[in-house]
């Protein structure tokens, strides 16, 4: 039962009318958390926008993918209202959004770090440069560091369980307050408070880096947006923590305002960066099937510029290569056949693109004449015999290129209805995970395939 809804919220694909209910409730429940405490119109928009950032950028980001990282997303928007609980008046919602003020950090550091896909254990900072391969240990260790970042925002909080009234918190030194009558603790928590954040901030900052280092300089200028939203992160925690040991009211209280802010930039860089990354990757796809390379060299070239790899090699014949080598792959023609072998950097864990690349190659160096694999052929007859008549003539005009749109009224079905009965024929077929033109591309190459299906289901239907 958990394993199923893990599994819905953070690994199969949303409907997008699953995720604009989503999106919405959430957004209306801040809405209604803001009100509660009635702050001025500019920090009531900028807290709203934060939040609502965060939970738009994971709810698209859901109904497209199948990596958590839209899940996390959308957590980080929910623990930034929740937490916004804290100007509450009432005691138990004020102490909820104590205890749940900070949690939006660790969440949002998971997703910085582990971008785009938001798993630890693909991340490239886990990437040992050594072997190439992803060390558990690294893993490990990033997950321990999040887990840290949660550890050092509830203890700040907690107390509040045990204060009799909320409106003695009002004056605060950042997150200290005064306990139990006793000033000489805000000191020494204020301390132990700026310590932490120093130490946790050169640790994000290291795991990020560190994961920019490991990646090939296409997929790192994808990575110059986040750069921005972590620096901007530590920066603004950093202005929080000196305004208040200065203790100047007025400083708190526009350092606070710029941490607002700067959330509320960082799921926008986030989005942008996403961006880059498809973009780019798509970009470099196109220009491959536009080359007119042909032949083990112009291949090598043409794959060189497009995926800015100078040390990468056609090695032709072939020769035995370990499946497991991260440096080295096969290249294989449409029927299986090995026709050389690919020397390349580091295989990116989170990236499709070398795969994509190099099927390119294989179509390139085969002979002419080359067909696909029979038991591939069988494979995508069986699936696509997994589908019902009505998704069966969907795919056929998706074949034919036609949109959602004109589906819809093709059909005269709502655009909605299309679209989700698209997403159920991607889910059957195997091509959640692939991006928008991929799925075009691979249904496009099934349409003979699909259109002898539909007639053969037709001339079933018709014999008596």
């Amino acid at each position: 039962m958990l394993r199923r809804l893990r599994d819905r919220v953070f690994w199969t694909p949303w409907t997008p009318r699953a995720a604009t209910i989503i999106a919405v409730a959430i957004c209306l429940l801040g809405a209604g958390i803001i009100a509660l405490s009635r702050p001025s119109p500019e920090r009531a928009a900028i807290i709203f926008m934060s939040g609502a950032a965060w939970v738009g950028l994971g709810a698209y980001d859901r109904t497209r993918e199948t990596r958590p990282m839209g899940a996390i997303a959308v957590i980080v928007g929910l623990a930034w209202f929740v937490g916004r609980f804290d100007d509450a008046e009432h005691r138990l919602l004020f102490t909820i959004g104590q205890v749940v003020g900070l949690l939006d950090v660790p969440v949002a550091t998971m997703a910085l770090i582990t971008f785009p896909v938001g798993r630890f254990s693909r991340s490239p900072a886990a990437l040992d440069p050594s072997t190439g391969r992803i060390d558990p240990r690294r893993a490990r260790s990033m997950r321990r560091f999040v887990v840290a970042i949660a550890i050092w925002a509830l203890p700040l909080n907690l107390w509040v369980l045990f204060t009799p009234e909320p409106s003695t918190l009002c004056n605060c030194a950042g997150r200290n307050m005064v306990v139990a009558d006793l000033p000489v603790l805000v000191g020494v928590m204020q301390v132990a408070q700026t310590l932490a954040i120093i130490v946790l901030g050169v640790l994000l900052v290291m795991w990020f880096e560190r994961g920019v280092r490991r990646r090939g300089p296409l997929h790192r200028d994808a990575h110059t947006p986040l750069r921005i939203a972590v620096w901007a992160m530590v920066g603004a925690f950093c202005s929080y923590i000196v305004a208040s040991a200065i203790g100047s009211d007025d400083l708190t209280r526009w350092a606070s305002l710029a941490s607002k802010v700067v959330f509320m930039l960082v799921p926008v860089l986030y989005g942008f960066g996403l961006f880059r990354w498809t973009q780019m990757e798509d970009v470099a796809a196109v220009a491959l099937e536009r080359s007119p390379a042909q032949g083990a060299d112009e291949v090598e070239r043409a794959l060189r510029a497009e995926l800015r790899d100078p040390g990468l090699r056609i090695v032709t014949p072939p020769v035995p290569v370990d499946h497991g080598d991260p440096r080295r792959t096969e290249v294989r023609a449409p029927d299986g056949t090995v026709l050389a072998v690919a020397e390349h950097d580091i295989r990116v864990p989170d990236s499709t693109l070398l795969d994509r690349a190099l099927a390119w190659a294989g179509r390139r160096l085969a002979p002419a004449g080359s067909t696909d694999h029979p038991d591939e052929v069988a494979a995508w007859r069986e699936r696509i015999g997994t589908l019902t008549d009505a998704e069966l003539a969907t795919v056929e005009l998706l074949s034919r290129q036609r949109t959602n749109q004109q589906i819809a009224d093709e059909f005269v079905l709502s655009l909605g209805t299309v679209q989700n009965r698209v997403s159920r024929i991607y889910l059957r077929l195997g091509l959640a995970a692939l991006t928008r033109r991929e799925r075009a591309a691979v249904v496009a190459r099934l349409g003979d395939l699909i259109r002898a299906e539909r007639e053969r289901r037709m001339a079933t239907d018709e014999s008596p």
